[in-house]
């Protein structure tokens, strides 16, 4: 299973206009074989670069998925409630294609960027070939919840709590352009005392 959108960097990887896959109507640009979501040694599935990336280059973008409020994630299917992403203190985000697939690592290689109709994920160092995308989860994180971390790298705790403000206070500022606006705001109210 392939999946690339793309604003168009020239010459990286052969483009062709294509319709947006959710239906919409609208002509995307799309990059072929950029990325590829496959069995991950993280957990499930995962997306995987295909082919080389470098520091702050964009690496996929998709679309935003379906908004729920709170009192309507009971109605969810047990996928849906998988790829739940919080917008903001009581709305969330079912999360599509392929951003649902990629896995959290205490050492990210890539950034997310929130947009009203999209979420661009650019890498955070140079990514090879064949090298599984990851984020951060926390960043867009404000519950308590818990997780068993399985991504295996150097700076993994072996547990990810989902709150921003349970990262380290150099990675909070590293990563609050990065955050949802109610987090940035939490953020600036308790930093300005």
């Amino acid at each position: 299973m392939f999946f690339a959108w793309n604003a168009g960097l020239p010459g990286l990887i052969k483009n062709r206009n294509d319709s947006c896959p959710c239906g919409c109507g609208k002509s995307i640009n799309v990059m072929e074989n950029k990325i590829e979501v496959r069995k991950s040694d993280i957990q499930g599935r995962g997306v995987f670069a295909m082919g080389d990336f470098r520091r702050g280059q964009e690496v996929f973008r998709y679309r935003r998925g379906r908004f729920v409020v709170r009192d309507q994630i009971q109605n969810l299917s047990d996928t849906e409630k998988d790829h739940l992403d919080i917008v903001d203190e009581s709305t969330y985000e079912i999360m599509v294609e392929p951003g649902c697939y990629v896995n959290h690592s205490c050492d990210p290689n890539t950034i997310e960027k929130v947009g009203k109709e999209e979420i661009v994920s650019y890498a955070l160092r140079s990514i090879k070939i064949g090298e599984e995308i990851t984020v951060d989860y926390r960043i867009r994180s404000a519950g308590d919840w818990k997780l068993k971390c399985l991504c295996d790298s150097g700076q993994c705790s072996g547990e990810v709590i989902g709150n921003f403000f349970s990262m380290p206070e150099e990675l909070q500022k590293r990563y609050l352009p990065y955050a949802p606006v109610f987090i940035q705001e939490k953020y600036k109210k308790c930093h300005s005392k």
